[in-house]
């Protein structure tokens, strides 16, 4: 899984972080890569390009879409990822808020999209 982040003259990360260290926003991208993906896709498709916010809760994370940028210094469209082959991912535990991510994973997210089934993606079918 390839990260990088959106802006990286802002981004306080880019020091390199020693190995073994505990990266929690980006384990919790590697595990839920599939719907994080198809998330993506389908906001992209419905409301533009956007952002997947993955919120840290007591059990386990939150995903949600959020269309355009989540600030001024951060911004998100055509010229700064591919979404076909990218998502600016966002992560935040309580008040903690990572700088956005733009990740590229497999799969990409349109196919994620098209093999997500409604329960990969929480919901319920009547």
């Amino acid at each position: 899984m390839d990260t990088q982040p959106l802006t990286p003259e802002v981004d306080p990360t880019n020091e390199a972080i020693p190995e073994g260290t505990p990266q929690p926003a980006l384990d919790a991208v590697v595990r839920h890569w599939v719907r994080i993906a198809a998330l993506a896709w389908e906001g992209l498709r419905t409301e533009g390009p956007g952002n997947v916010i993955v919120t840290f809760g007591e059990a386990d994370v939150g995903l949600e879409y959020w269309a355009g940028s989540l600030c001024d210094c951060h911004p998100v469209g055509p010229a700064t990822y591919d979404p076909t082959t990218q998502v600016v991912v966002a992560a935040r535990d309580g008040d903690t808020n990572w700088p956005p991510l733009v990740v590229t994973g497999w799969p990409a997210p349109p196919e994620a999209f098209a093999t997500a089934t409604n329960g990969l993606m929480d919901r319920t079918v009547h």
